[in-house]
């Protein structure tokens, strides 16, 4: 029997925001749903220079298959989308060396609440944990950004075997979400196993990386009150099971 599984990323997006989604592959128009760079930064691929770039760690190695991506699709501001995309990524940050997937064209986005995005590229099993999107060029606007992004798993390479061994049912809710100075990570599983933690920021530096032993319901208080104000994932592992969430830091 196959699973279908998919890695969502979802930038600066409320729970509001998603219960006024009707259709889950449309998106809507506002500034606060975005990625947005105004300024090039020194990028973690020594071949790509100062640019404006995004790191995703995805927590583990996956086989990645397709990729879907929404423009920036905020009116007035469709100009500041991106129009190529340069996908490098990584297995691990010791043993491997920066690959090249391609560089890929991405549409003008429309500026319209039924925008349903863009399939830019089949992975087609390729296996990473650092996934690194370059944008040497967008439409003309004086920044650049885009609203989301979904990588889905590769359905070949995800598979599931009946055996005897007991599966992790992993829970978890990082809430108040924004958050200003801490917030509460809820955590609930069924298996009697150490639970890691981590929260990254969007470079995908690791700024808390934790072990705690978790049986049950666990709640942990997270104090942030040196974050700067941005955009956060929390990622939450217990033997195979994964699990992440975005996160806002507010001013």
């Amino acid at each position: 029997m196959k699973v279908y599984h998919c890695i969502i990323i979802v930038l600066f997006l409320s729970p509001i925001h998603l219960l006024s989604q009707c259709y889950p592959d449309r998106h809507n128009t506002s500034w606060s749903d975005a990625w947005i760079s105004c300024e090039t930064r020194k990028s973690p691929n020594p071949n790509r220079g100062l640019s404006h770039w995004i790191l995703y760690d995805l927590g583990k190695v996956y086989p990645l298959g397709i990729m879907h991506i929404w423009n920036l699709n905020i009116p007035g501001e469709e100009n500041s989308g991106i129009k190529s995309m340069v996908v490098d990524y990584l297995l691990d940050e010791e043993n491997s060396e920066w690959q090249n997937l391609g560089t890929f064209e991405v549409d003008k986005g429309p500026g319209s609440s039924i925008y349903e995005g863009k399939e830019v590229t089949d992975w087609e099993g390729a296996q990473a944990r650092y996934v690194l999107l370059t944008f040497p060029e967008n439409y003309g606007g004086n920044c650049t950004g885009f609203s989301e992004i979904k990588f889905d798993l590769h359905e070949a390479e995800v598979m599931t075997h009946i055996t005897h061994e007991k599966v992790s049912e992993l829970s978890v809710q990082a809430y108040p979400n924004p958050f200003k100075n801490k917030f509460i990570l809820t955590i609930q599983t069924d298996i009697r196993e150490n639970v890691r933690y981590k929260l990254v920021n969007v470079l995908g530096q690791v700024l808390i990386d934790k072990n705690v032993p978790v049986h049950g319901l666990e709640q942990i208080e997270i104090n942030t009150a040196k974050l700067p104000a941005g955009n956060y994932f929390i990622f939450v592992e217990q033997g195979e099971s994964s699990v992440s969430q975005s996160l806002i830091c507010i001013p």
